[in-house]
């Protein structure tokens, strides 16, 4: 059997004095695990926010794993397409060219990425539904924040390769231009 009592006394002077009394009117009725309602929601919503941390650890690990992965990538892309760009310098193409032609690379797989990736987590949102309080499967803010964040990593996760591979061959095509005279 369980009993509340309501009080506006401090809850461990409350749970003594109605312990007390119980034994005073039937000394064989046991009288344990004594909880304030605050210890009580602690306690089984533990494993709720249990689980929301290691969601939210997961996320992180996630969004830190595809922006290395990104910046893998792209710097492959930058270095594999070394040639490409010198010949564009070569041309008469500017270092901020060369950038923007990688950097549109990026962000064209980055539209790629969440034009699947939306769709996908609110097809799979749906299945945990029931876990979410106080959320939709397809919440527009957080769907909203989540690109904007995953755009502004994979931006900065694609510009230091980008840069890099545009100064590299500005820094090749001077000597190049250099050494012929």
């Amino acid at each position: 059997m369980t009993f509340y009592i309501r009080s506006e006394q401090d809850p461990r002077a409350l749970a003594q004095a109605a312990q007390r009394t119980v034994n005073r009117l039937d000394a064989s009725l046991p009288v344990y695990d004594i909880k304030t309602v605050e210890m009580q929601i602690r306690r089984r919503t533990s494993s709720i926010a249990f689980f929301a941390m290691l969601s939210a650890a997961f996320a992180v690990l996630a969004t830190i794993l595809a922006s290395i992965g990104l910046y893998g990538v792209t710097a492959y892309n930058a270095a594999r397409r070394t040639q490409e760009m010198g010949i564009r310098v070569a041309l008469g193409a500017e270092g901020a060219h060369i950038l923007r032609l990688v950097m549109r690379e990026v962000l064209w797989l980055t539209v790629i990425g969440i034009g699947v990736g939306a769709p996908s987590a609110i097809a799979l949102g749906r299945l945990v539904q029931s876990e979410l309080y106080g959320m939709k499967a397809s919440d527009p803010p957080v769907m909203i924040e989540a690109a904007a964040l995953i755009t502004a990593v994979s931006t900065l996760a694609g510009y230091v390769p980008a840069r890099r591979g545009a100064r590299a061959v500005s820094t090749r095509c001077e000597r190049c231009v250099t050494s012929r005279s």
